[in-house]
């Protein structure tokens, strides 16, 4: 008796890892993912901008562009 006991305990051990490895499989997986999805919604692109050297036509916001690039939406 005490050897099935015992083999139950392991099943619950052996699938207990199993589940740890694959949420942390997928945490690494979502987590980039997510990094990627929030670089793509500050970008100047998605925010209806291009990227130049001075807005003079439309307004300027807060958003990604190279080095000594504004974002400006609109104009």
């Amino acid at each position: 008796m005490e050897k099935k006991g015992t083999s139950f305990v392991m099943t619950v051990i052996v699938i207990a890892a199993l589940l740890l490895v694959v949420m942390v499989i997928l945490l690494v997986f979502f987590s980039d993912k997510f990094t990627q999805f929030s670089e793509e919604t500050e970008s100047c692109l998605f925010k209806g901008g291009e990227c130049v050297d001075s807005c003079t036509d439309g307004r300027e916001v807060d958003a990604k562009c190279p080095e000594g690039k504004v974002c400006c939406v609109g104009g």
